[in-house]
C-alpha cells in the first residue's frame, strides 16, 4: 500500500511531461508561423512606397492619402511588434491603401498607367499571400490555445510557463467566433 502515492507521483509526472512536451509542440508550430507571415507582410511594405510615388508623380494632388499610406507602412514596418500589435498596424495600413486605390479611381491617367497597374496587380497578390498566412498562423495558435485550455493541461500550461498565443489581426468577436467553429474547448483534442 505504500507504493500507492509514489506510483500515482510517478504517474502525474509522466502525463504532466508527455502533455508538457505536446503543448511545447503545439507552441512551437504557432511560432513557426509568424516568421512565413511576417516576411509577406514585408513584401507587402515594399510595395507601398513605390505605389505611392507613382500615384504622386501623376496625381500629386492626393499628398495627404499618400503622405498616410506611408505614414501606416512605418508604423507596420515597426520590428518586434507583437501580432495583436502588428494586426493593428496592418489593418491601418490596408486602409490607408484603400484609401490612396478609391482615389486613384478619379484619375484616368493612373489607370491608363502600366507601371501602376503592374503595381495594384502586384499589391494585390501580397495581400491574397497575407490573408493566407494569417490564417495559417491563426490556425496554429487556435490549434495551442485550445490544447493549453484543454482539461486538466491547463495546469500544465500555468505552471509549465506557457503563455497563450496572440492572434494576427482578429478582433474579439473574430476570435469568439474561430473557436465556436472549432467546437468545444473542454477535455478536446487539437
Amino acid at each position: 500500500m505504500e507504493w500507492v502515492i509514489p506510483a500515482l507521483l510517478l504517474i502525474l509526472a509522466v502525463w504532466a511531461g508527455v502533455t508538457h512536451r505536446r503543448l511545447d509542440g503545439l507552441r512551437k508550430a504557432a511560432v513557426e508561423a509568424w516568421p512565413p507571415l511576417e516576411a509577406t507582410l514585408r513584401r507587402r511594405h515594399n510595395v507601398v512606397g513605390p505605389l505611392g510615388q507613382r500615384v504622386l508623380a501623376l496625381a500629386p494632388k492626393e499628398k495627404a492619402a499618400i503622405a498616410a499610406m506611408i505614414k501606416a507602412r512605418g508604423d507596420a514596418s515597426m520590428t518586434d511588434l507583437s501580432p495583436v500589435a502588428a494586426g493593428k498596424a496592418e489593418l491601418a495600413l490596408t486602409s490607408a491603401i484603400v484609401n490612396v486605390m478609391a482615389v486613384s479611381q478619379a484619375y484616368p491617367e493612373l489607370a491608363a498607367d502600366l507601371e501602376f497597374r503592374r503595381l495594384e496587380t502586384e499589391l494585390t497578390q501580397r495581400e491574397a499571400q497575407i490573408a493566407a498566412a494569417r490564417e495559417a498562423f491563426n490556425q496554429a495558435a487556435l490549434a495551442f490555445n485550445r490544447a493549453a485550455l484543454s482539461g486538466a493541461a491547463i495546469l500544465v500550461t500555468k505552471f509549465g510557463g506557457l503563455g497563450m498565443v496572440e492572434y494576427f489581426g482578429l478582433s474579439r468577436e473574430e476570435q469568439a467566433a474561430m473557436a465556436a467553429a472549432a467546437g468545444p474547448t473542454f477535455w478536446t483534442r487539437p
